[in-house]
């Protein structure tokens, strides 16, 4: 499963990609834009896209989406540590 396998590489500090943020944030962006034209609200969708961007403009578009987890600490002002 994705949190067995993600988890284990959060918790090592390993943020290789496995897919990379960069990709993430454009699906994200195909299927709000897809939502927009049909009328849909997906606030979870939207949200998540706002938090995947924040890794993208803090420099880790290359990195695993699993890198999210050290993003979310910096905004809540903490350091993630393995």
């Amino acid at each position: 499963t994705a949190m067995n396998t993600l988890g284990r590489r959060i918790l090592k500090g390993d943020y290789a990609p496995g897919f990379f943020v960069e990709h993430f944030v454009k699906d994200l962006g195909l299927c709000l834009e897809e939502c927009r034209r049909m009328g849909l609200v997906l606030p979870g969708t939207e949200r998540a896209e706002e938090c995947y961007r924040m890794v993208q403009a803090l420099g880790g578009g290359k990195d695993g989406t699993q890198s999210l987890v050290r993003t979310l600490a910096q905004a809540c002002g903490k350091q993630w540590k393995r």
